[in-house]
């Protein structure tokens, strides 16, 4: 038993012994292994490092490929817009081509009308005794009280809608006689500072009729006259003016002071003229003719009383 023992107890000596080499072999061997696993974590550190290179490379190359892309889209974008334009142009200058072929094959029609007036015109023969009977026949109407003092009336008719006023103007009267054709006539004043608001003449007789005006006193030069579908004219002394009244007109006196007088005179249209374009259907809505319409009622009543007293009288005198 003690041999036994004692060789039990000499076993871990010798194991003792053993193992102390062992251990220093195990710690030379770690070493080892640290010493070779430092040289391959040092290559993939610098495999990591080539491979960020590589791709900061490819992001590079991305970079530069988004730049050439966004240079050609701007490229397209502006042959584009080139083109665009290029054709937009090209369709204005068609448009153009095709408005001036229309204006050369329908011309625009014609708004005034130019007339031939004889040597003999028995209107500026007269112009001073027309003068006279408007200018005598406005200060009765004032010294009457059925016009205030510097006041005319817009609108005077003499003849037309069944009516004729050929006693306070007689001479003006026997002058419209004078001219074939008519319809309506009568006198026109325009106030100072004066613009009608555009209007059609009245259908029923504005198409199959041109309007002639004969200036017996304007305001002053250049300040009154007629606009027509953008054409305009002034009114001159002694002078006649024809025009178009179917198409939208105006009549202006842009003189702060003086009034503008004229005799008007609605005549058949001649064959070689075209027929006139209005549609309005109301004589209410023809300021010229709704004044005449209004003023011949009224005026017709005062003539016929003047004459019964005239005649009245003149029995009595007889008697």
């Amino acid at each position: 038993m003690n041999n036994i023992l004692s060789d039990i107890i000499s076993e871990p000596v010798e194991v003792k012994n053993i193992v102390k080499p062992v251990e220093t072999k195990n710690i030379d061997k770690q070493n080892e292994v640290k010493n070779i696993v430092k040289p391959v974590e040092t290559e993939i550190i610098v495999e990591s490092n080539d491979k960020q290179n590589e791709d900061k490379q490819s992001d590079d190359k991305k970079f530069d490929y988004k730049i050439v892309t966004n240079i050609y889209d701007k490229i397209v974008n502006y042959v584009s817009t080139m083109e665009n334009s290029i054709i937009s142009i090209a369709i204005v200058i068609i448009l153009f081509m095709i408005c001036l072929f229309a204006l050369f094959l329908f011309p625009k029609p014609k708004v005034f009308f130019d007339i031939k007036v004889d040597k003999d015109d028995l209107f500026d023969q007269y112009h001073n005794e027309i003068k006279t009977e408007i200018e005598n026949q406005n200060n009765l109407y004032i010294k009457n009280g059925l016009i205030k003092d510097e006041e005319l009336l817009p609108v005077i008719p003499i003849y037309g809608l069944s009516y004729i006023e050929s006693y306070k103007y007689k001479n003006i009267y026997e002058l419209f006689r004078t001219i074939p054709y008519v319809r309506f006539a009568g006198i026109i004043n325009l106030k100072p500072a004066f613009e009608q608001c555009p209007s059609y003449g009245y259908a029923e007789v504005a198409n199959d009729t041109l309007r002639c005006f004969y200036a017996v006193n304007i305001s002053s030069t250049n300040k009154s006259g007629i606009w027509i579908d953008g054409e305009k004219k002034f009114f001159v002394d002694r002078q006649w003016l024809i025009c178009d009244i179917s198409r939208e007109h105006l009549l202006f006196n842009k003189d702060k002071y003086s009034y503008t007088t004229l005799l008007w005179v609605d005549i058949d249209r001649p064959d070689n003229i075209h027929k006139g374009c209005s549609i309005n259907d109301d004589i209410e809505k023809d300021e010229i003719l709704k004044l005449f319409k209004a003023y011949s009622s009224n005026n017709a009543i005062d003539s016929k009383s003047s004459k019964s007293t005239d005649k009245s009288t003149d029995s009595k005198n007889s008697k």
